[in-house]
């Protein structure tokens, strides 16, 4: 199973969510940020800002794929969170 960066995530992506298991749609193309536009189903659908390093899956090519978390991307993260995510 083939991992996507943070960074590789675009426009049209859906991605699950950490915590949650929510699904979001990426709306936006600003691959480089670490704070990204998409519409979140989860209790209800909305759009909003989510921190993409909150995705731990994104659908491609008809199956999920694991997120792997890019260093810049780590490095906007909290030191706690950063290192519950190695886990």
């Amino acid at each position: 199973m083939n991992t996507v960066k943070t960074d590789q995530i675009k426009k049209g992506d859906v991605v699950k969510l950490r915590g949650c298991d929510w699904i979001a749609k990426i709306e936006d193309n600003y691959t480089k940020r670490p704070v990204r536009l998409a519409t979140v189903q989860g209790y209800a659908t909305e759009t909003g800002s989510i921190y993409i390093t909150d995705a731990y899956q994104v659908f491609r090519g008809g199956s999920w794929h694991p997120v792997e978390i890019t260093e810049k991307h780590r490095k906007t993260l909290s030191p706690a969170k950063a290192i519950l995510d190695l886990f």
